[in-house]
């Protein structure tokens, strides 16, 4: 549904730091795809494509959802941005 392109190299913190005004990468959004996760799920077209580009921007910056771990820290972020 998102790919993430960052234009930045991760810092020691594993998390990028991210200057003000300054372009950290690109998001391609799949928005069919976008649409049948929100259909499937009974959210709204909107409300999906919010939680796909926070968790594409959170991919930006450096989250990961590769172990339980980080997938829970990347959650408890999106889920708190998206609201």
């Amino acid at each position: 549904d998102v790919l993430s392109f960052s234009y930045r190299t991760p810092s020691s913190r594993g998390l990028w730091a991210v200057p003000d005004a300054v372009a950290v990468g690109e998001l391609v959004v799949c928005l069919s795809v976008v649409r049948r996760r929100a259909e499937l799920y009974g959210e709204s077209f909107l409300i999906a494509l919010r939680l796909t580009i926070v968790h594409g921007i959170l991919h930006l910056i450096g989250y990961t959802h590769n172990t339980p771990r980080s997938r829970v820290r990347m959650k408890r972020v999106e889920d708190r941005l998206v609201d």
